[in-house]
C-alpha cells in the first residue's frame, strides 16, 4: 500500500505543478482485486482515486473492468489484452512510426529491447534484478501495452480482427 500512496502523491504533485484538474488512469486489470491488507472493496486503484478526489483532482479510470465510463466498460473486455495480440499491434505501430519513443527515454528503451517472451507469449518475468530481487524487465513494456490497447482500443480491435481473419488464415 505504501507504494500506492507514494504514487498517488506523485500524481498529485505533477497535477498541481502543471495545473491539471482531470486525469485518466490506465493499468493492469489484475490490480483491481481487493487488497488483502485493506477493507473489502479497496484496491490499488480505489486508493489512488480517493487521494486524487480528496485533492480536488478528478480522474477517470480506464482500467479493464474498472472503467468509470460505464458505456466504455460495457463495450470493452474486462480483462487485460492478450499478450501476443498486443505485442503484434504495438510492434506494428512502432514499425510504422505511429509510436515514437524519444532516445532520451533510455530506461523505457532498455526495457523494450531486453524484455523477452516466455513459451506462451507472455512477458518472461524470470530474470531478477540483483538489487531489488524483482522483475528486471517488462514493467514498462506492460505499461505501454495496457495504455496503447485501451487508449487506441478501436484500432487495436480492428487490427486483431483483421490479423485473425486475413493473415492467420
Amino acid at each position: 500500500m505504501y507504494r500506492t500512496i507514494t504514487l498517488a502523491d506523485e500524481i498529485i504533485k505533477l497535477c498541481r505543478f502543471n495545473n491539471i484538474k482531470y486525469v485518466y488512469i490506465y493499468g493492469d486489470s489484475t490490480a483491481k482485486a481487493d487488497d488483502t491488507n485493506q477493507q473489502v472493496g479497496t484496491n490499488f486503484y480505489t486508493i489512488i482515486e480517493k487521494k486524487l478526489i480528496d485533492s480536488h483532482i478528478f480522474c477517470e479510470m480506464r482500467v479493464p473492468g474498472l472503467r468509470t465510463n460505464k458505456f466504455l466498460d460495457s463495450q470493452r473486455p474486462h480483462k487485460n489484452p492478450n499478450n501476443r495480440n498486443a505485442s503484434e499491434y504495438i510492434n506494428e505501430l512502432l514499425k510504422n512510426n505511429k509510436i515514437i519513443i524519444s532516445e532520451k527515454n533510455k530506461t523505457s528503451i532498455n526495457d523494450y529491447i531486453n524484455v523477452r517472451k516466455d513459451k506462451d507469449g507472455n512477458i518472461d518475468k524470470s530474470e531478477k534484478d540483483p538489487i531489488t530481487s524483482g522483475q528486471k524487465y517488462g514493467h514498462l513494456t506492460d505499461t505501454l501495452k495496457y495504455f496503447i490497447c485501451e487508449y487506441d482500443f478501436e484500432n487495436y480491435s480492428n487490427f486483431i480482427s483483421f490479423t485473425k481473419k486475413f493473415i492467420s488464415s
